[in-house]
């Protein structure tokens, strides 16, 4: 296609409608949070209307902001407009929740009206897909430095829509402390993907850095330092930030195993010990990485605590999904801990039946807790792969109305779960063979060489790991693709960040994410040597937008496109 020379400062062009697209969609999520007893109605003469403050009984109130909007002739607009202006009486609601679950697709289209002007039109059904459509718009867009211009396409015609509804990456900010300006540079980088999901594990045995109004000893004993903890002002700060840009934040509490530091203050509070085997050597023994810790399932006075955590959690990320973790569940902590072993013998338990004790007395009561919590109104839970998700029992102890499983096993060993598949769960997939990117570093206990999931995951391998190919072929093919595509909701490239800290996080997730969100995105029937001439320009792209994006080819790559390859 042709394109059209656009003589503008090019910067100023690009940041004003960066900055439109940000301050729009924000407004409009801090007006959907007002909540008042006053409502506004438009009265007066024509010529002469105003919006008029009454005490409001009834569903039909409406805010200031949106009176004004509807309210005389020229509604707000300023200047004046000098031409025809035909201004509607009623509004309607772009409502900012419930992002996996809303429409983001989009039609854009692009005609060349004369010699100077092309005109953009965009239809979506949700403020969403309109933002999809103005980062695509951006992405027809050139620097010219030649003509110190923009350079934009003649024409275009584009419709679009995501193949995933779940489109992430986990961020773990307990192991090393993330601050909320790297966190927003996540969330950009993201929202220039199109990624709509920014998992946040936020607490694990090694911090717990959130804290909370109700149980504000889990950050005071559980934070690095005071200086790096999250407020409830943090928190609901990022989530603005986050919902702005078309992504969600799914809060993580991952129980009961990976906890510890922040859980020591039971016995002082005469509430007994709420965790057991907190630091307790030989660590190897007792959890997968220091320190330990597990909850202590027998203690009634733990799952209070867990209401009151989940009750500042909803609050603090408005989520309608939440993530409960569930992973690495050792037993020889509990099997060595005296008071879980007398009340396992006097409830009937079998001497090891631990799996048990874990199911039926802590997830089933914990998730109770957390539909307390939500108003005695069932949201999803997400819990990883487990013993619990095995095929002897899933069913057992986890509703597949109620649950969506994660998957964090490699391909090899993800066939053991082709029955979450077939009976009929939601899944969500992160195999660590080609979605974990901590993969491939030293390790950071002991030893010599590369961590436990090595090798390091390329680009390329996370763009070729195919979730429906993968989804079929460990069920053998014996189900129909509509019902494995309705059941695999996507996919999360995971950061763990034992050896990340705040000046390697973006370059370690970007571009290789950038890889994920076209697969998850397009899903395409093509390998990755289709797409590379294109990421080697969307990461450069990335980098000028602010994003610390690592380099996949020279530069020299980018300014000579096709010559950087090898014989097959």
């Amino acid at each position: 296609m042709r394109t059209m020379l656009m003589c503008f400062n090019s910067l100023v062009i690009l940041a004003v409608i960066v900055f439109f697209i940000q301050v729009f969609t924000l407004g409009q999520q801090k007006e959907f949070r007002s909540r008042s007893i006053w409502s506004w109605e438009c009265k007066g003469e024509p010529g002469q209307e105003q919006c008029t403050k009454l005490e409001s009984s009834s569903e039909s109130s409406q805010t200031l902001e949106t009176c004004k909007l509807t309210c005389g002739r020229y509604g707000v607009l300023w200047p004046r407009p000098r031409g025809h202006v035909t201004l509607s009486s009623k509004t309607v609601p772009i409502h900012l929740k419930s992002i996996n679950k809303t429409n983001e697709s989009y039609d854009l289209l692009l005609e060349r009206k004369d010699d100077l002007n092309v005109r953009a039109h965009m239809k979506a059904t949700t403020l969403y897909g309109i933002r999809h459509a103005f980062e695509t718009l951006l992405q027809l867009i050139a620097v010219d430095e030649i003509h110190d211009c923009l350079q934009i396409l003649e024409s275009a015609k584009i419709a679009d829509s995501p193949a995933y509804v779940h489109r992430g990456v986990l961020v773990d900010t307990s192991r090393n402390f993330i601050s909320l300006k790297t966190l927003k540079l996540v969330i950009d980088g993201l929202s220039y993907n199109k990624m709509n999901v920014l998992h946040w594990h936020v607490t694990d045995s090694q911090s717990f850095p959130l804290q909370l109004p109700r149980i504000p000893k889990l950050s005071q004993y559980g934070s690095y330092s005071p200086n790096m903890v999250y407020s409830p002002a943090d928190v609901k700060e990022l989530v603005e930030y986050a919902r702005s840009r078309g992504v969600r934040i799914l809060p993580e509490l991952d129980t009961p195993a990976h906890v510890g530091e922040g859980w020591q203050w039971g016995p002082d509070a005469g509430m007994g010990n709420l965790a057991v085997c907190i630091g307790k050597e030989p660590w190897q023994k007792y959890c997968y990485q220091p320190p330990c810790g597990l909850l202590n399932p027998v203690n009634e006075n733990l799952y209070p605590v867990l209401k009151d955590i989940y009750t500042d959690m909803l609050k603090m990320f408005e989520s309608d999904l939440f993530h409960m973790g569930g992973d690495e569940v050792l037993f020889p902590c509990w099997n060595e801990t005296e008071e879980i072993i007398e009340w396992m013998q006097t409830q009937g338990y079998e001497k090891e039946d631990f799996i048990r004790l874990w199911a039926e007395k802590f997830q089933k009561t914990a998730y109770d807790k957390l539909t307390e919590a939500n108003a005695d109104v069932k949201m999803p839970v997400i819990l990883f792969t487990s013993k619990l998700t095995e095929n002897e029992r899933v069913e057992n102890y986890l509703p597949k109305e109620d649950y969506i499983i994660q998957t964090w096993e490699d391909r090899d060993n993800i066939g053991r779960y082709a029955h979450l598949i077939s009976k009929g769960y939601r899944m969500i997939f992160s195999n660590y063979d080609s979605l974990y990117l901590d993969c491939g570093y030293g390790p950071w206990v002991g030893g010599d060489g590369q961590n436990w999931c090595s090798p390091y995951k390329s680009w390329q391998r996370i763009y070729d790991n195919d979730i429906f190919k993968i989804a079929m072929n460990v069920t053998n093919f014996t189900l129909p693709e509509e019902a494995v595509r309705s059941q695999v909701l996507g996919g999360e490239a995971c950061l763990w960040t034992e050896t990340a800290s705040e000046g390697s996080l973006l370059s370690k997730i970007f571009p290789r994410s950038a890889a994920l969100a076209e697969r998850l995105w397009t899903d395409p029937s093509s390998n990755f040597t289709e797409a590379e001439v294109r990421l080697v320009h969307h990461t450069t792209r990335m980098m000028q937008l602010g994003i610390s994006a690592d380099a996949i080819q020279p530069l020299w790559c980018y300014q000579n496109p096709g010559l950087c390859y090898i014989f097959p």
